[in-house]
């Protein structure tokens, strides 16, 4: 089984200028995970729901009203605190190797690109968790 067999194709991205309100609004009402930050289809960087809850934590020490804090959010790009060394794999790659990433990297999403760093999916931990209940003996779904 190959990552392009399990990857979501319809994901939700940004842009490094994109405001930290933004994602953490995606992230929040959304109940999204993992988000790719592409600049012109590229993948540049990734922010994550837990770099949210740091970032939250932080901000609601630093600030005693949620305007503030909402403030504050809307003032910084995306692109100054999102990973940018992000960890990524081919669609054509086994999910083996995927797998080897998520446990050795202790990540729970690999942006899947191309030969040319263009991001055409993301494989999460969760994808290759529900193969598992849908095929119990783990083969193609």
């Amino acid at each position: 089984m190959l990552v392009k067999d399990l990857m979501r194709t319809s994901i939700v991205t940004l842009k490094p200028t994109d405001s930290l309100n933004l994602a953490q609004d995606l992230i929040e009402l959304g109940g999204i995970r993992h988000i790719p930050i592409v600049q012109d289809n590229t993948l540049v960087g990734m922010i994550a729901a837990h770099d949210m809850f740091k970032a939250s934590f932080k901000a609601s020490q630093k600030f005693s009203t949620e305007e503030e804090k909402e403030t504050f959010f809307k003032s910084i790009k995306i692109g100054d605190v999102m990973t940018q060394e992000v960890i990524s794999i081919s669609p054509d790659a086994p999910i083996s190797d995927a797998v080897k990433i998520f446990i050795d990297e202790h990540i729970g999403a690999l942006p899947v690109v191309d030969q040319n760093n263009v991001l055409v999916g993301l494989l999460t931990v969760i994808d290759i968790l529900q193969t598992f209940i849908t095929n119990p003996g783990g083969g193609n779904r």
